[in-house]
């Protein structure tokens, strides 16, 4: 029994007509997307997708002119703060002190200044220098950008 449904199914019309359903549902598929290429989507969604995008970039765009200026005012601040706090360059090193005994070594270094800022202590690499402020980006309108 097997073997005749075999049979019928690769000689005979079974098997013509399932060729058939094949080219037909192929040829279906190939329309389906040609037209799904060809089609323009719906203004109206696309116009409110457009619309939350332009505003989530824009917010995004001005949040990071918030930021440079943050960081600037910080920069300014912080040198300010360190200007205010240093000693004027002028002043001279007080003398050092003659002792009898060999400091115990406690890994500070001695010196004027602050801890870890010595006499040979290397002064830090000051910081990159910013760029300029970016724009904020203003989107155009979506009749300006909509395909036609």
């Amino acid at each position: 029994m097997a073997e005749e449904d075999t049979e019928t199914t690769a000689h005979g019309k079974p098997a013509i007509l399932k060729g058939w359903a094949t080219v037909i549902a192929s040829v279906a598929a190939l329309v389906t997307a040609i037209s799904a290429l060809l089609k323009t989507p719906a203004e109206p969604a696309a116009e409110a997708s457009y619309k939350t995008l332009a505003a989530a970039v824009k917010e995004n765009s001005e949040q990071s002119a918030k930021n440079h200026d943050d960081l600037l005012n910080l920069r300014n601040y912080m040198e300010g703060y360190i200007r205010a706090d240093r000693p004027a360059a002028s002043a001279e090193p007080p003398a050092p002190v003659a002792s009898t005994s060999a400091p115990a070594a406690t890994g500070l270094r001695l010196g004027s200044g602050s801890l870890g800022h010595g006499a040979g202590a290397a002064k830090p690499a000051p910081p990159p220098t910013l760029g300029p402020r970016p724009p904020v980006w203003e989107p155009p309108d979506f009749s300006q950008v909509k395909k036609r």
